[in-house]
């Protein structure tokens, strides 16, 4: 599979998880990421934005 699929099958799979994260552009030690709220607990339905 090229690499480019596989990245683009593997970030719709982590969509589907629920956690979203991938690096900046200006450097790898840079994330950006989204969570989504716990399903059954008061942050459902809310989404997270994370900067590590």
């Amino acid at each position: 599979m090229p690499r480019l699929c596989y990245d683009k099958w593997k970030r719709d799979e982590w969509r589907r998880s629920g956690v979203l994260a991938f690096s900046e552009v200006e450097s790898i030690l840079t994330w950006i990421g989204t969570t989504e709220g716990g399903k059954g607990t008061m942050y459902e339905g809310f989404s997270y934005k994370l900067s590590l």
